[in-house]
């Protein structure tokens, strides 16, 4: 409809003589709504990562209790992993299930049962070979 209405201005004004202000204005509110669209979008980008955070917030709170505040998420590689700084200063990398994190070079995972360390269990394995090939 408002394409419609920028059409009939623009032949009205072109017919008695003044191009000029059509195209003027024609291009002063394609600014006007590129202007728009680009505030919603920056509105909505603060809305989810604030969305996230919290999201982030209420997993990590399930085993560091209230200590758990996210003050800024950042995603990475096409949204495959978030940088998630606290508000100690602290850094953690999360996966999009929000389940595994890393801090400090190891993996966890959340669970019901409170923080799973996958990589130390990863190296349980290779602990037992190495123990096995000591002799006494």
């Amino acid at each position: 409809m408002k394409s419609l209405k920028v059409a009939l201005l623009t032949l009205v004004i072109t017919a008695s003589g003044c191009a000029e202000a059509a195209d003027e204005k024609i291009v002063a509110d394609a600014k006007s709504n590129d202007a728009t669209q680009a505030n919603a979008t920056q509105a909505n980008s603060s809305q989810n990562k604030g969305t996230l955070a919290a999201q982030i917030e209420a997993q990590l709170s399930k085993v560091f209790g209230s200590r758990a505040v996210v003050s800024d998420v950042t995603p990475f590689a096409n949204g495959s992993i978030l940088e998630v700084t606290m508000a100690d200063g602290g850094m953690l990398h999360v996966l999009p299930d929000l389940e595994h994190f890393i801090y400090q070079n190891t993996l966890y995972q959340i669970t019901n049962e409170g923080l799973k360390n996958i990589s130390d269990t990863r190296m349980n394995a290779n602990r037992a070979q190495a123990m096995a090939s000591i002799k006494d």
